[in-house]
């Protein structure tokens, strides 16, 4: 119960004038100020929430009312005695008019301000919250600053989590477990560590004693700081682990030991706190390699990408390259020696003994076709046409090859003509016949040089060093006196 405080000379004076002022007027009534209209007849508030509607017009105020936020000269008065310690909000956003806030404790002549509003929001009525002690009265008045009008008051508070203080942390019995917490009004008690990850408050509590011995995971999923400590009080706490933000972290769990997990907000104004503790998850390897098409005569670098989902390092990566052959290491290099499908193999490790394994098919396919042989004419004459045969080796795969021939000219070399056959595997070696006219050009330069490029239509040859030849020079006389060249 409030306790009840005799109104002071101010409150006998209003009602003793309030009387005067009916007698003095016979049959007109007058308005009198406000039941509560000062400090010593404030208005009891028995719960919460509360909300009531009181008009301004008729409120006063008094002398030594306090003057914070700004002067308000229509004032209304109200006591609350809390029964739990809790955050309070007072709200006017109802209010038809102009208003201010400002709460206290103490006594008269002696109040110890708590905070005040005006303007709340960019509008002109008030919000204001305060924390409040079971046990202690709080005095809260609200005024008009300008003109009166209907007051439109709300009381509203949110309680502490009951996990709150570390004594009273919420026991996690099995997993997966999510920890959902509002620390919107949770506190940071005196004593409370800090993690090395960031300075802690609105903290809350969990406990989890495990009955078997494994990694487990604290997964973020809101932004947050987790930090978890093993001891038996405040004082004697010892870090174990900690991440912030989005980030998780793993420990190792020992059956029968209780691990205390601390968490709180990382943003001030998104107190929603969301993190599953649950059973580790395993690292999930994954893997590049450069030469999408392999041979034989390709040094293949594979590369780690693996990464722990439980927020640890990866401790180890084993290779197994499928052909017997094994490495270690996040960067490795592997040739093959043979064609064919290979299984390649990453195994990731973490310290605490989890392991997660990703694969992929390596087709080693060696294609190979290349000049075995160039027969151009060693002279002619301008105007005469004379053969050029190109021999194209393949011994591997059945191939669609193509051959172009190129000859000489003083500003590089330009295609004479191209053709293209299907070479089975078995054919061995292949000719592409080809026919050249000599020019006058040729004959004016006294040579013509001829290259020979093979290409496959499909795919990458592994071996492309002879798949380019350029002949030795043909020498070319000019056409004689007389004769027509075409």
């Amino acid at each position: 119960m409030i306790p009840s405080e005799r109104p002071g000379p101010r409150g006998l004076l209003i009602a003793l004038a309030a009387l005067l002022l009916g007698l003095a007027v016979p049959g007109v009534a007058h308005a009198a100020p406000p039941a509560n209209d000062e400090f010593d007849l404030a208005a009891p508030i028995r719960a919460l929430p509360f909300r009531t509607t009181l008009s301004t017009t008729e409120a006063t105020r008094a002398e030594d009312d306090p003057y914070d936020c700004a002067h308000a000269g229509h004032t209304l008065w109200f006591n609350y005695l809390p029964p739990v310690d809790a955050l309070v909000e007072v709200s006017t956003l109802g209010s038809d008019h102009d208003t201010v806030v400002a709460a206290y404790s103490g006594k008269r002549g002696s109040l110890a301000h708590l905070g005040c509003n005006d303007d709340f929001g960019g509008g002109q009525q008030s919000q204001l919250s305060f924390r409040v002690k079971a046990g202690e009265v709080y005095h809260f008045v609200v005024g008009a600053p300008g003109t009166p009008g209907v007051l439109d008051l709300a009381v509203t508070e949110w309680r502490e989590p009951a996990n709150d203080d570390f004594a009273d942390a919420e026991p996690i019995s099995t997993l997966p477990h999510r920890m959902e917490a509002d620390a919107s009004v949770a506190t940071s008690e005196w004593g409370e560590p800090g993690s090395a990850c960031e300075i802690w408050n609105q903290t809350v509590w969990y406990a989890y004693r495990p009955t078997e011995t494994r990694p487990v995971t604290l997964k973020q999923r809101s932004y947050a700081h987790m930090a978890v400590y093993t001891g038996t009080s405040l004082p004697d706490l010892k870090p174990l682990t900690c991440a912030t933000y989005d980030a998780s972290t793993t420990f190792q769990a020992v059956a029968g030991q209780t691990y205390y997990v601390q968490l709180s907000p990382y943003y001030a104004s998104h107190s929603k706190i969301e993190v599953d503790l649950v059973v580790a998850p395993s690292p999930a390897a994954a893997f590049e390699h450069d030469a999408p098409d392999p041979s034989l005569f390709d040094e293949i670098t594979f590369r780690d990408a693996s990464h722990d989902p439980g927020g640890t390092e990866i401790a180890a990566l084993a290779w197994d390259f499928g052909d017997g052959a094994t490495a270690t290491g996040a960067e490795v290099r592997h040739r093959y020696a043979a064609d064919g499908d290979y299984t390649a193999r990453l195994t990731a490790s973490t310290a605490d003994g989890r392991a997660g394994t990703a694969t992929k098919t390596i087709p080693v396919r060696t294609h190979d076709v290349g000049i075995s042989g160039f027969a151009v004419p060693s002279s002619a004459v301008a105007g005469t046409s004379k053969p050029v045969t190109v021999t194209v080796a393949n011994h591997r795969y059945d191939e669609a090859v193509r051959v172009t021939l190129y000859r000489s000219t003083p500003k590089g070399y330009v295609e004479v003509g191209s053709a293209t056959q299907w070479l089975p595997k078995s054919a061995g070696r292949t000719s592409f016949p080809f026919r050249y006219t000599f020019t006058p050009d040729d004959g004016a330069l006294g040579k013509v040089a001829f290259k020979a490029v093979v290409a496959l239509e499909a795919g990458r040859d592994g071996y492309p060093s002879d798949n380019e030849v350029v002949a030795v020079p043909t020498r070319v006389s000019p056409a004689p006196a007389g004769r027509a060249v075409a």
